[in-house]
């Protein structure tokens, strides 16, 4: 049986890689763990934080208003859950992750400038494609 061999490039060329986009770091990746556990453990009813989601390569945030803190266990919960209602409204304060789906792609991070100037330009949850793909996430 003969072997079959691809057709030659036009100008005998080599096939070329796609090209790489720039990808700038996500608002939320330029917080380190400590800055984050830092916010979280100061947090008091009333305050904000901001939930973010990454589904599929994309990325999202819900801005959420704190219901309740807990410090003795190091939990507090929100009144919103992420996208999808994945993983419900209560997170730890030491890593912001999601206390029913630790493992998960939902997360807690402290509001900061840069978090409120993506949210005002994108709006919340802007789980597109062309947006996500312009930024890249750190997931610490």
């Amino acid at each position: 049986m003969p072997k079959f061999k691809l057709p030659p490039l036009p100008g005998g060329g080599k096939r070329a890689n796609p090209p790489q986009l720039e990808q700038t770091p996500a608002p939320c990746s330029l917080q380190t763990p400590a800055y984050r556990e830092e916010h979280l453990r100061a947090l008091l009813p009333g305050d904000q934080v901001v939930i973010r989601t990454t589904q599929g390569g994309m990325l999202g945030y819900t801005l959420a208003n704190v219901e309740w803190v807990n410090p003795k266990n190091g939990r507090f919960g929100v009144d919103k859950t992420g996208l999808l209602a994945s993983g419900g409204n209560s997170f730890y304060m030491k890593s912001g992750k999601n206390t029913f789906a630790p493992t998960g792609q939902t997360r807690a991070f402290a509001l900061t400038d840069e978090l409120r100037k993506f949210i005002s330009e994108y709006g919340e949850n802007p789980l597109s494609p062309s947006i996500s793909l312009k930024y890249k996430v750190r997931f610490d």
